[in-house]
């Protein structure tokens, strides 16, 4: 119940963040894009060393913890660099 609450805090939290770092990383200021492309590899470092933790979770004595342990991964497993060109057109309230 307390992990929940935090994911729903983090989700809320994640989404103007998303939207932060997407204007910061097309603003005129190249120092303003350059820290964006910093926060973002300090995101990606974190989601690195969770994902560890779920990957770890797979094994877990209790199949449904193992279950949405394989669902989770799968999911992280989807973040793929979008195709050349596309950030161009990012659309900013899909973030």
């Amino acid at each position: 119940m307390i992990l929940e609450a935090i994911s729903q805090i983090g989700s809320r939290t994640l989404k103007p963040m998303n939207r932060a770092l997407a204007l910061a990383l097309q603003d005129d200021n190249p120092q303003v894009r350059k820290n964006a492309i910093r926060d973002l590899t300090r995101v990606y470092e974190i989601i690195t060393q969770l994902s560890q933790l779920v990957y770890y979770a797979t094994d877990d004595p209790d199949p449904e913890v193992q279950e949405i342990a394989k669902w989770a991964l799968m999911q992280l497993n989807h973040i793929r660099m979008p195709a050349q060109g596309s950030m161009k057109s990012y659309d900013l309230d899909n973030g």
